[in-house]
């Protein structure tokens, strides 16, 4: 997971530009709410789009139906594709922001928009995102299910670790798991929104996935420190790869987090990668 700032967009500019494409009877239904929608909007922003603070507006069915289509502004070819671009643009190295794993293919609204219809093309409810957590996330939001989740653009991850890693080697095999744990110096709503993302699109199991593969295609390099230098060699490399992924992706990307816990497990650096092959 990590944090992205918010898109600098005048929203309700957005949203008269979208209605007023739209054909007569819808243009004249959603106008007629169009001071509700940005009351809305600065709600949005005052509560930095935590909704638990945020109770959907009361429409129509008529009016829930138009206010969901005018995302279909930002489809391919239609007039607000620069701003689908825009959304999808602010992913850091293209990475899902939720998982931090899997590359932006959708956007997410971070407030549903099947119960949020108000917020559908409000461009701060437009979060990058890849197919797996959007269709994991789908409507679960605070709303519906009483919890509060970790908002990209105003949610801070901290730079300080809260995702850890516990590894544990036996005789015959070599695992990991990854959990998060807060520091005291973040506060328990910013940690509870993060960790109930966390869980609700099962990173644990998502890092652990994709962290197989990539500690397999160094166990050729780890053996070829170990013959040379030992279990402190390992360690080593395993810290400075652990330094770079730090540098360039942050204290809580899920690399990060594994290279320093396998940096200092000396059951792991003395040989016990190997295990991990068999």
């Amino acid at each position: 997971m990590y944090s992205i700032a918010a898109p600098a967009r005048n929203s309700i500019a957005d949203f008269d530009d979208i209605v007023a494409r739209r054909q007569s009877a819808t243009r004249a239904l959603l106008s007629r709410r169009r001071a509700d929608i940005n009351d809305a909007y600065q709600e949005y922003l005052n509560f930095s789009g935590n909704g638990r603070l945020l109770r959907p507006i009361p429409v129509t069915t008529g009016e829930s139906e138009a206010l969901q289509t005018n995302f279909r502004a930002l489809d391919r070819g239609r007039s607000h594709e620069l701003l689908r671009d825009e959304i999808l643009g602010s992913a850091h190295f293209d990475a899902c922001p939720y998982c931090n794993v899997s590359t932006v293919a959708t956007i997410d609204h971070a407030l549903p928009r099947s119960i949020y219809p108000e917020f559908s093309v409000l461009a701060q409810n437009l979060i990058p995102a890849c197919g797996l957590c959007n269709g994991k996330k789908l409507d679960a939001c605070f709303e519906t299910r009483g919890i509060n989740l970790m908002h990209p653009y105003y949610v801070n991850i901290p730079a300080t670790p809260i995702l850890f890693v516990q590894v544990i080697v036996t005789l015959e095999s070599v695992t990991w798991a990854f959990f998060l744990q807060r520091h005291v110096s973040v506060p328990h709503s910013q940690f509870d929104a993060i960790r109930n993302l966390f869980v609700l699109l099962d990173l644990s199991d998502r890092y652990h996935q994709v962290s197989v593969g990539d500690i397999m295609d160094r166990t050729g390099h780890l053996d070829e420190l170990h013959q040379e230098l030992g279990p402190h060699g390992v360690a080593r490399y395993l810290q400075m790869e652990a330094q770079s992924s730090s540098n360039s992706r942050g204290e809580n990307y899920w690399k990060t987090a594994l290279l320093r816990a396998l940096s200092n497990d000396n059951s792991f650096c003395d040989g016990g990668f190997r295990k991990l092959i068999r």
